[in-house]
């Protein structure tokens, strides 16, 4: 009876070693084990996940609604909500874009409960809103909080499924209404908007567009439109604006109405056009703050003077009624703009007897006649890009040609000037330079390196220079030294704010030093999953001052951090203008300098440590044996990870002492699991040294002794060798009926140094107590 007995000890001893009181019960299969070496797949049913699949589609509307885009995207298996994030990119007069990157994108919604969202962009949408222009890029990933789950990375915008492009539903663009070409009807015309199944056109007499009623509705594939006018109405002139309206799932779409057209029909008497041969502008860059016109004037005629210009169709009138005081009539335009090339239009008015006004028909000129009569000032360069140069001290200005250097033969000029702040003096450093025409249009000028430049045009043929253009610069060099602490203990640097998150995980401290060649304003600091792609915005940092010593620095107090992973910070220089591009490549940095993670709790460091306990324990045969006596024996089982190249062991030992059992599990750098980051292989997570003895009486009560040592190893074949460096003491651990019972584990955390040759490492968290339940939350 007495070997019964001590048998059954050893049994329940065997079982009540685990930190995991289910082991008595049992409930781990002597079948477990094998090839499980992800975190992901740690004694935990198949159907369980630690990690969200990404979105597998993601749409945006494109041009459906006049103030918002909707965007849709799949649902995601057990995601509770999902984060979406927005880039903008705006189309040039070409209607070309240059695609966003990672950085451009900022956080729309962090906290969306459904797989659609409306983003409203106007609350009052109008003709002329700039927003009309822009192109939205969204991507999104999905988060389950309460769980700790969450996707890797966002919906890929450069790819077709995932791009998430959308624009807005703009108003009918270029409406243009005859003026006096027929007696009896206006002609309507207008570019086409992409979709549309109508276009809706209201006319009024207010020149402001107000108490405009509903003409007609003609189909999407119509760009102009015929409006009969009778005799009565000869003369008056119409002001008419034009809506879109396109086809949804459950109604039609009515965008805003876009831009005023005037026009009228031709009143019987009227008097002629100016003829456009007589009509000059004398202004192709030859003066910088007025335009003047000139045309052959008739007697007892006045005029209205009208203009548009490259950037807008509208016709507006700048003069009205004006009496000529000579048959050679001349009008001073000193409301011009810079960056504009202006196209003006002459009406002759006539009073009769009665004193009625008659109007001849505009002037044949404009942008698509034979004689334009067109003309500009000069204008400085409006686009200007800086771009690196051949060599450090060198950039490559690049600017497109002033407005109208097309018209004037030989072209013009440019003066590059600089300075040393963005609102010091500037002075000449290249003067009368031609530039090299780039294939994307861009004049070039490769020029020494200096903080600021602007750029103005000047015209030879009459010695004349414009104003500056803004000031631009070169974006700055990417920072150096970037680098992300590893369980690090940061508490007497950040005092009370070194608080660990939801997920019992502390900050990750990141500093650089400013690049040595440039004097960034201020740093962006982005964050990944991967390193070299789906980077979130996490903070924005000034610059404390231009000394290259000073080591800049951040704490990242992640919300969404979890123990296991490793994050990828870039760190990016920002000019005072707030333009920057440039920062560290956390995809090329192979000493793992700026790829980070935070310190953990006690309790939290032995759940991650408790996996490899389960994992290893698995492998092993007697303890799962069914017979009691079975148990007793020695066996030797191996890590699935290899450590230094060589895969480690685990022992067991059973065997009865006097009245009671004792029980040996001895590990040498075992270990089961790698650190996985984006799908591959980058090291080894916890590596196990020390024993986990236990020692029972006959009635299966007792206690475990000893302790496990987890040390950081040196890195091999590119392998980042032991996460988290820790030790677990089980002297307090007591054994009840075979099982854990009660007491407490001894964990105390340490940063990287903690090796088997160094007896003094950084504490991060010194000893303390672990509850004997912790580990079996959710089992």
């Amino acid at each position: 009876m007495k070997k019964t007995t001590k048998a059954f000890a050893i049994c329940a001893l065997v079982l009540g070693f685990s930190s995991c009181a289910d082991f008595f019960q049992e409930k781990i299969p002597a079948s477990f084990g094998g090839d499980k070496s992800s975190l992901g797949g740690l004694l935990v049913p198949d159907e369980k996940i630690t990690k969200l699949e990404i979105p597998s589609k993601i749409a945006a509307s494109q041009g459906r609604y006049k103030n918002k885009i909707t965007i849709s995207w799949s649902e995601v298996p057990f995601a509770t909500s999902y984060h979406l994030e927005r880039a903008v990119a705006t189309k040039d007069d070409e209607g070309k874009y240059t695609l966003p990157d990672d950085s451009d994108f900022e956080p729309l919604n962090n906290f969306i409960y459904s797989t659609k969202y409306e983003d409203t962009i106007l609350f009052d949408p109008g003709a002329n809103n700039i927003e009309y222009n822009n192109i939205y890029f969204y991507r999104v990933c999905a988060e389950n909080i309460s769980k700790g789950y969450e996707a890797s990375e966002f919906t890929d915008f450069t790819v077709a499924d995932y791009e998430g492009k959308g624009w807005l539903l703009a108003p009918p663009r270029n409406a243009v209404a005859t003026k006096g070409s027929s007696q009896d009807s206006i002609t309507v015309s207008w570019d086409p908007i992409e979709g549309a199944s109508y276009y809706k056109i209201y006319r009024g007499t207010s020149n402001d567009g107000s108490g405009a009623i509903a003409l007609a509705t003609v189909y999407g594939n119509q760009t102009s439109y015929t409006n009969k006018i009778d005799k009565t109405n000869q003369g008056v002139e119409f002001f008419y604006k034009l809506s879109a309206m396109i086809k949804t799932s459950t109604s039609f779409e009515e965008s805003a109405t876009g831009t005023l057209a005037m026009g009228y029909a031709l009143k019987d008497g009227a008097p002629s056009a100016p003829d456009p041969e007589k009509i000059i502008v004398s202004g192709y860059g030859v003066t910088t703050d007025a335009l003047v016109i000139t045309w052959e004037a008739k007697t007892n005629e006045s005029y209205n003077i009208y203009r548009n210009s490259s950037t807008d169709s509208v016709f507006t009138c700048i003069k009205n009624n004006y009496v000529p005081t000579s048959t050679t009539a001349t009008y001073r335009d000193e409301t011009v703009s810079t960056g504009q090339l202006y196209y003006y239009y002459i009406q002759s008015l006539k009073t009769n007897a009665l004193g009625e006004i008659s109007k001849s028909p505009f002037s044949d000129t404009g942008a698509s006649s034979a004689k334009p009569a067109q003309g500009f000032i000069l204008s400085a360069p409006t686009t200007i890009d800086i771009a690196d140069g051949s060599t450090d001290g060198s950039v490559l200005i690049r600017w497109k040609p002033a407005i109208g250097e097309n018209l004037v033969p030989g072209g013009f000029k440019y003066n590059i000037k600089k300075s040393p702040t963005a609102d010091g003096e500037f002075i000449p450093l290249l003067d009368k330079e031609s530039g090299i025409l780039d294939e994307e249009g861009y004049l070039t000028c490769e020029t020494p390196k200096e903080p600021f430049f602007r750029i103005s045009t000047f015209n030879e043929s009459v010695d004349l220079e414009s104003e500056d253009s803004i000031a631009v610069a070169p974006q700055p060099a990417a920072p150096v030294n970037v680098e992300a602490s590893k369980t690090k203990n940061l508490a007497q640097e950040m005092g009370s704010d070194w608080k660990y998150n939801d997920y019992e995980v502390y900050p990750v401290r990141i500093t650089w030093n400013k690049p040595m060649q440039d004097n960034p304003t201020s740093y962006t600091i982005f964050r990944s999953e991967k390193p070299n792609a789906s980077f979130k915005k996490v903070a924005t940092v000034m610059a404390p001052d231009n000394d290259p010593n000073t080591v800049v620095t951040y704490y990242d107090s992640n919300p969404t951090a979890k123990a296991g992973t490793f994050f990828y910070y870039k760190v990016v220089s920002v000019n005072s203008l707030g333009q920057g591009k440039k920062g560290n490549d956390p995809s090329t940095d192979t000493q793992r300098k700026s790829w980070g993670y935070g310190a953990i709790t006690r309790d939290q460091w032995f759940r991650e440590y408790n996996k490899e306990i389960f994992s290893s324990q698995a492998k092993l045969t007697l303890m799962h044996k069914p017979s009691d006596l079975d148990k007793v024996g020695s066996e030797t089982v191996y890590a699935t990870v290899p450590v230094n190249g060589s895969l480690g062991t685990l022992g067991y030992n059973a065997k009865v002492a006097g009245l009671g059992a004792e029980i040996s599990m001895p590990y040498k750098e075992y270990a089961d699991h790698y650190i996985v980051s984006n799908g591959q292989n980058i090291g080894v997570y916890f590596i196990l040294n020390g024993n986990t003895d236990t020692t029972s009486n006959m009635s299966a009560n007792g206690h475990m002794h000893e302790t496990v040592r987890c040390y950081h190893y040196e890195d091999y074949n590119g392998l980042f060798q032991g996460m988290y460096p820790g030790s677990a003491k089980y002297d307090n651990l007591e054994i009840k009926g075979g099982a854990a019972g009660g007491g407490y584990y001894l964990v105390q955390t340490y940063e990287l140094d903690y090796t088997s040759a160094n007896a003094n490492a950084t504490v991060i968290l010194s000893e303390g107590k672990v509850d004997y339940l912790v580990g079996e939350e959710g089992k």
